[in-house]
C-alpha cells in the first residue's frame, strides 16, 4: 500500500469517528420506529415523511389506503382550481396561491406563509399602510429613553405586527 493510500484510509476513518457522521439518538429511534411498520406504512413514510404518517397514527388512522387518502385530501383541499377562497382571505393571499397552482406547486398560500412566519419572515407592502404608520406612531408613546436604534426597531416591529394582523387575521398568532 502506498502512503498516499494509506493516508486516505487513514481520513477516511478519521472522518468516519466524528460525530456529525452518526446518526443522533433522534433519528435513530425514528428509525426504530419505522422499522416496527408494516412495508406499505413504510411505503406511506417514503411518500409523504415520517412525521406525517406518525401524526396520521398517532390519530387512530393506521391503514396505508387511509393515509394516503386522508393526506392527498388535504394536500390538493385547497388548492382545487376554482374553489373560493373562505371568510377572510385577502387578495395577497388568492394571488399568492393562484401563483403557486400556476407553478404546479404542492402547497397553498397559506401553507408558505405560516411556514415563512415560523421563520419569522412576513410579505409587507413597500409602502407602509395607514395601518402600520398608527401602530408606528403608537409604539413611540410607551418607550421612555432609548437608543435611537432601539425606537426605530421596536416602531418597525409595531408597524409589521399592526400590519400581518390586519391582513392575515387569525393566520398569525
Amino acid at each position: 500500500m502506498t502512503f498516499a493510500a494509506a493516508r486516505s484510509v487513514t481520513i477516511s476513518a478519521e472522518l468516519d469517528a466524528l460525530p456529525f457522521n452518526q446518526p443522533s439518538q433522534k433519528a435513530i429511534k425514528a428509525y426504530a420506529e419505522i422499522d416496527k411498520l408494516t412495508r406499505d406504512q413504510r411505503e406511506c413514510v417514503h411518500e409523504f415523511g415520517f412525521a406525517i404518517v406518525k401524526a396520521c397514527m398517532d390519530m387512530g388512522i393506521t391503514q396505508p389506503n387511509r393515509i394516503r387518502f386522508l393526506v392527498h385530501t388535504i394536500w390538493s383541499g385547497a388548492r382545487q382550481p376554482g374553489q373560493r377562497m373562505g371568510k377572510g382571505s385577502t387578495s395577497a393571499i388568492a394571488k399568492l396561491d393562484w401563483l403557486l397552482l400556476q407553478q404546479n406547486c404542492e402547497i397553498p398560500a397559506k401553507t408558505l406563509l405560516r411556514t415563512l412566519a415560523d421563520d419569522n419572515f412576513f410579505f409587507v407592502p413597500r409602502n407602509p399602510t395607514a395601518t402600520m404608520i398608527e401602530a408606528s406612531m403608537d409604539a413611540t408613546n410607551h418607550f421612555g429613553i432609548v437608543s435611537k436604534r432601539e425606537k426605530h426597531q421596536r416602531r418597525l416591529q409595531a408597524a409589521i405586527s399592526a400590519y400581518v394582523k390586519s391582513v392575515w387575521p387569525g393566520y398569525f398568532t
